[in-house]
């Protein structure tokens, strides 16, 4: 009896991982009377993928997730767009394109190709059961359509789908299916920059929970090492600590990364009993994980076009050594603070594999980092030579042991991207449930409010059962 109160208990409900879509999917249930839920995450503070900087200038900005996208449909977005609480950026300003070799980019130079390819893709996927990467798409288009263009234009529209691809999936374009890439990226409505983080939003999503649940009911520092269903009555899940909790529903929402390991010795490995199924296990080995990264460079002035909302540097060459990148390797977003919140700051976006390469860094790590921006912020510089940054910060994605990623993107060769949503929906047993941003379909894949709605979802699924 002493050993059931010092190591195991008991819950309706137990909610793996305290991001945004744990939070919500425990809101809901205390919301219609199920309080008896506890949530454990294995990292040492709340919000999974989402991770709001502020530096000792006061620029905030998000290392994770940084926008609400879909704003007319956006259910978070709705639910706070008038919360004096919350600020955002109306992201729908003017951009500039430029590569190595030009300052300025007009976008009629490339727009109509880059569609060209794009719906030129649409029916040229499979070719004798080959899934053709996004930059073999190209090289096809070339040899088929390329004399109706010229070089120059022909060449800044390959350099803009492979940004297009690279950063809106976070890893290069010879990895991603060119079948699946571009669906869904059309949003519904323009996107909103969070200028007050996302910090904002989740700390007013957990004021929603039951009073003190947060430091009674969410115990961080507690990864699951096993879950146990081969009782036909109770669920236990067992954390690496050893507690046990027996529970009638579990809600699963770690990432795909995490529950697709298959060595035991890893040591984030989720031991099932019995093994997951195989369809299930395949499924999950079919989704791949970009690294959408953030480098954030933070100066004493600006010394760029202070108006322009985003500079999108074009990639002039592929990359010759993933060990040691290049300059203009990689297709690179700078989103400008100085217009956003009036912060003389750029944030770049990166991927997959430059992001790790920054990341796996050792600390001093300003000069290589400089290294390899310096070029591309010089170009949009009105000042030669420009100055340091005073502040360089990035993002850690990759190297999060309990993370490894930011989201699924459509990988060359695993299929339809979606096959796996359809198992998660449906599960293998109904005590089981996953959630998790890359569990619902649409544009809201990937994205904050997809988990939120995924955490309401599945909240939904089990009070329909409990009545």
């Amino acid at each position: 009896m002493e050993r059931h109160k010092s190591n195991n208990s008991d819950h309706k409900v137990v909610i793996i991982g305290a991001g945004m879509a744990g939070i919500k999917c425990a809101i809901d249930l205390a919301k219609n009377g199920v309080e008896d839920t506890i949530i454990l995450e294995a990292s040492d503070r709340v919000g999974g993928r989402l991770e709001t900087l502020k530096t000792p200038d006061g620029l905030v900005c998000d290392l994770g997730a940084s926008w609400f996208h879909d704003s007319l449909t956006n259910p978070i977005f709705n639910k706070v767009s008038d919360n004096s609480r919350i600020k955002y950026f109306v992201d729908d300003k003017e951009n500039l394109f430029y590569s190595e070799n030009e300052a300025k980019i007009d976008q009629w130079r490339f727009r109509e190709v880059l569609e060209e390819i794009m719906a030129y893709g649409e029916g040229f996927d499979i070719d004798n059961g080959k899934d053709y990467s996004v930059s073999s798409l190209c090289a096809v288009y070339d040899a088929h359509r390329g004399r109706f263009t010229a070089d120059d234009r022909k060449q800044l529209a390959f350099g803009a789908i492979r940004q297009l691809a690279e950063l809106w999936n976070g890893t290069h374009w010879d990895n991603i299916s060119a079948k699946y890439c571009f669906e869904g990226l059309g949003h519904s409505g323009r996107n909103m920059l969070l200028t007050s983080g996302y910090e904002s939003v989740l700390k007013e999503e957990i004021g929603e929970l039951p009073p003190n649940y947060e430091a009674e009911k969410i115990k961080l520092n507690s990864r699951v090492s096993k879950i146990n269903y081969k009782d036909t009555d109770r669920v236990k899940v067992e954390s690496e600590n050893g507690h046990i909790y027996e529970c009638d529903y579990v809600v699963v929402t770690i990432p795909h990364t995490i529950l697709k390991l298959s060595d035991p010795n890893d040591p984030c490995y989720l031991q099932w009993e019995p093994p997951l199924p195989p369809t299930f296990a395949n499924g999950l080995n079919k989704t791949e994980y970009g690294s959408l990264g953030k480098v954030v460079f933070e100066f004493d002035t600006c010394f760029w076009h202070e108006n322009i909302g985003r500079f999108y540097a074009l990639a002039t060459k592929e990359p010759s050594n993933v060990d040691l990148p290049q300059p203009w390797e990689y297709p690179i977003i700078f989103l400008n603070y100085q217009l956003i919140s009036n912060k003389p700051a750029l944030v770049a976006l990166t991927q997959e594999p430059l992001s790790t390469y920054i990341e796996s860094l050792d600390t001093p790590k300003e000069d290589e980092v400089w290294r390899l921006f310096e070029p591309l912020i010089s170009k949009i510089s009105h000042v030669s030579p420009i100055p340091r940054p005073k502040r360089i910060y990035n993002s850690s994605w990759s190297s999060k042991k309990h993370i490894r990623g930011t989201y699924a993107y459509p990988a060359r060769g695993k299929g339809d991207p979606e096959a796996i949503i359809t198992l998660l929906e449906k599960s293998f047993d109904t005590r089981i449930r996953f959630a998790g941003a890359e569990s619902v379909r649409g544009s809201a894949n990937g994205c904050v409010h997809g988990a939120w709605m995924s955490g309401s979802r599945e909240a939904s699924f089990i009070l329909s059962h409990l009545k």
